[in-house]
């Protein structure tokens, strides 16, 4: 492995990726030390029954951001998600953002809970847009028995919700309002963005290595209801590290540190001078979605994966992901402006043929619940046989990040015809 990222890094690639510190942020530098690999001893606190520096480190971070009760988070969001959905009991029913991340549908698994998707709306690029609070006032208005929602803000392309008219609605119903805002915790260092804090959300779920200078695999979930503060710190014992990474809890300290003294002012400056890049690219006829977080670049172009390629190859320059007809790049405050030069160059050569198309998501139907079909008995198809099966596996690839389906749901014709894989595990008849 020493070998594979040694020889990896040698190749000093540019990157347009997470996670944000790029190796080159000193305030996380300085800690990366082995002896600051400690354990939970007396001196050292306790992540879970905390009443030191630990305690002190939630505490400054829930002022940071607004929130009742913040946790630092060692194993990721995804975490945060698995703690968030296990507030619910087997079979209740929350409507989901279909546009969610997998580590909620393994969430829904393992509890058994019952998905309602809302119905995702794609833009003329075929990219996911964040639900409406119309959408939303529909779907749990078809669904009275609906114990909390559960939404993607900004989604993985930097778009964002109208959270506060969608925190008013659960309010209103008396659910349980859980965000996932791990594209977005570089707004809480942002005063005139509203973050789901802001607006209301009882859980708010955050990934800091994204967009903010801390190690790979950490981030924090915010609670606003008390009512949810113990139920949370107990499931995450259920889904944390009996030994917690004293090094990935440093980062999250330090991140903060930086953010106060140095980084809000770069994330100030960055914001104003990448929407100008942004809007020099479009001007110069580059399809590029601009209504979104000015840190993400999403170029349309058609074979947007041999083109990301070529641009790798000659420029050095590695995008945070891409399928065939866009392309994403993900800006950081450690990026240089010769680097974010160099950006839009490779972009105004290679991107600039338009792959423009407007598909239409069609919600599969659910027979069963994701932990029904997991646990029956199932059997490995062919795609062109599957027709009217049942799915006992996801699979996520088309359209971007949304599910084409999940377990329990219908294999219908339009799900056959976007599936690129071979064959597919379904729940034997």
């Amino acid at each position: 492995m020493i070998e594979t990222i040694k020889k990896y890094t040698e190749n000093k690639y540019i990157s347009f990726h997470t996670p944000a510190h790029k190796g080159r942020n000193k305030y996380l530098n300085r800690i990366l030390k082995s002896g600051y690999d400690l354990t939970e001893l007396s001196e050292t606190d306790n992540l879970f029954y905390e009443n030191g520096c630990i305690k002190d480190l939630e505490e400054r971070l829930a002022k940071t951001y607004g929130a009742d009760t913040f946790y630092p988070l060692v194993n990721g969001a995804t975490s945060g998600v698995m703690a968030a959905c296990n507030l619910f009991c087997e079979n209740d029913k929350i409507v989901v953002d279909r546009n969610c991340h997998i580590s909620l549908i393994n969430a829904l698994i393992l509890n058994g809970v019952k998905p309602v998707f809302i119905e995702t709306e794609l833009n003329r690029y075929g990219i996911p847009m964040p639900p409406t609070p119309d959408k939303i006032r529909k779907t749990l208005s078809e669904n009275e028995d609906a114990k909390g929602l559960f939404i993607t803000s900004p989604n993985y392309y930097g778009m964002r919700a109208e959270l506060k008219e969608i925190s008013d609605i659960c309010k209103k119903k008396n659910i349980i309002s859980i965000i996932d805002e791990a594209h977005g915790t570089h707004f809480y260092y942002k005063e005139d963005i509203k973050t789901g804090a802001d607006c209301g959300f009882d859980i708010c779920i955050l990934s800091f290595h994204k967009n903010l200078v801390s190690l790979t695999q950490t981030g924090g979930i915010l609670i606003n209801n008390k009512l949810y503060r113990e139920k949370i710190k107990q499931n995450l014992r259920c889904f944390t590290s009996t030994s917690p990474s004293y090094l990935f809890m440093l980062s999250i300290d330090v991140m903060d540190k930086y953010m106060k003294d140095k980084g809000k002012k770069e994330l100030e400056k960055y914001y104003d001078y990448l929407n100008k890049v942004k809007k020099e690219i479009a001007n110069l006829g580059v399809e590029i979605l601009t209504s979104n977080d000015p840190f993400k670049f999403v170029i349309n172009c058609e074979k947007a994966n041999e083109k990301a390629q070529l641009i790798k190859k000659e420029f050095k320059i590695v995008c945070e992901m891409c399928d065939d007809t866009n392309v994403t790049y993900i800006v950081s405050i450690h990026n240089t402006k010769k680097e974010i030069g160099l950006l839009k160059k490779a972009i105004l050569k290679h991107l600039i043929n338009p792959s423009l198309k407007a598909d239409k998501f069609i919600l599969p139907k659910a027979i069963l619940t994701p932990k029904e079909a997991v646990n029956k008995e199932l059997e490995e198809i062919e795609i062109s046989k599957a027709l009217g099966r049942i799915s006992g596996e996801y699979i996520i690839d088309f359209p971007p990040s949304v599910p084409i389906i999940i377990p329990g749901e219908i294999i219908d014709e339009e799900i056959v015809g976007n599936i690129k894989k071979d064959k597919i595990k379904c729940v034997v008849q």
